[in-house]
């Protein structure tokens, strides 16, 4: 997806989504370049989203419209699909207890045998 303007992102939907569902229910906006529907690692089912690229930013723009509407018993969520880094914002460590992953303790005592 190197255009993320012209790239939009389509939550809640069925898993049985097709590529050529998704563009049946797209191609009236413009001309559509790239359909990427995420599987799951394991198990290699739908996700339940999709990318869509249009040609143009324009396409993408009025591609927002249908937000909302039904696909196959589930209301589509629509919208223009944001960057790896734009969607995640960052948090400030990298252990489970939100530190950094240098830090020695995470906040908790050294002396195990502790009771409290």
């Amino acid at each position: 997806m190197d255009n993320k303007q012209s790239t939009i992102f389509i939550g809640n939907l069925p898993f049985s989504t097709t590529e050529d569902e998704l563009k049946g229910t797209f191609e009236s906006f413009g001309t559509i370049v790239k359909v990427h529907i995420p599987t799951n690692r394991e198990t290699g089912q739908p996700r339940g989203f999709a990318f869509l690229e249009f040609e143009t930013e324009e396409s993408a723009q009025n591609a927002l419209t249908i937000d909302g509407q039904d696909l196959n018993g589930r209301n589509m969520k629509v919208s223009i699909a944001l960057g790896k880094k734009e969607s995640r914002p960052r948090t400030g460590g990298g252990n489970r207890f939100g530190g950094d992953r240098r830090s020695s303790g995470g906040g908790f005592s050294r002396d195990r045998n502790r009771r409290f």
